[in-house]
């Protein structure tokens, strides 16, 4: 028997389990974290891979560990990985500074992630951001999806040339991403993809579902026109099915 006393303070104190148990999940939405996050405690996935290079990716401490209980990363060497940075990986046996995996070559990661494990409910694809890389990631992301499962994947709204193309930068680069991601979307055009206007663009894709919007394209006409950085601004909502926050929140609720 539960006396009165306590049951007036029991739910006081579920309160706050519940809280500290999701205390790290923001209800504003900023980052790819926070929509890694936030997806993860609507549909209650708990297993996540980041495809990353060492100079991207770095939020894979804030994917909140409450949520997913199992965390994985392959994270490859890019063509401009410093010999200085190889060396160092290999000798001191660390990789990114917010996680704990090796850099390895492509596909010897890609064999011991499918060893371990065959499939993840969340996957995001923060690539080299050269067109063919992040267009390989999103397909390995394809590959190693569980059926209802989400890829997010980053750098897919840059709002300034500078950070694009094909040639690493330093600092800011955003790449070609958001052009694979339009070549995604313009050969799927039966898979839901969009993307939120936040942190340089997070495409959102789940194959598992429909298209929400209503973009139709000419392969002929986009193919040639997405590497245009004019003919991109003038239409990046169409081509990325872009939209906010707010919008991101209502359709993705469960």
């Amino acid at each position: 028997m539960i006396n009165n006393k306590f049951k007036k303070i029991l739910p006081k104190y579920l309160s706050k389990d519940h809280k500290k148990k999701f205390k790290e999940i923001r209800d504003d939405i900023e980052n790819k974290s926070d929509i890694v996050n936030w997806l993860g405690k609507v549909y209650n996935y708990n297993s996540y891979l980041e495809i990353s290079t060492h100079s991207t990716g770095n939020f894979f401490d804030k994917v909140n560990e409450e949520i997913f209980t199992r965390k994985e990363c392959l994270n490859y060497y890019s063509p401009f990985t410093s010999i200085k940075n190889m060396i160092k990986e290999f000798l001191m046996n660390t990789t990114q500074r917010d996680h704990n995996f090796k850099l390895r070559n492509y596909q010897s990661s890609l064999d011991i992630i499918k060893n371990n494990h065959s499939k993840f409910d969340v996957i995001l694809v923060d690539p080299f951001h050269t067109f063919e890389q992040s267009l390989k990631d999103i397909n390995t992301a394809l590959d190693l999806l569980s059926p209802d499962g989400v890829i997010i994947v980053h750098d897919c709204n840059p709002k300034d040339k500078k950070i694009t193309g094909n040639r690493w930068t330093k600092g800011d680069w955003s790449g070609q991403t958001y052009e694979s991601f339009i070549y995604f979307r313009i050969f799927n055009p039966l898979i839901e993809s969009c993307v939120v206007d936040i942190d340089y663009g997070c495409g959102i894709i789940r194959p598992s579902h429909s298209p929400f919007d209503s973009s139709t394209f000419s392969k002929k006409t986009e193919l040639s026109d997405i590497s245009n950085w004019e003919y991109f601004s003038k239409n990046r909502k169409k081509l990325l099915n872009l939209i906010d926050v707010e919008e991101f929140k209502n359709h993705f609720k469960k």
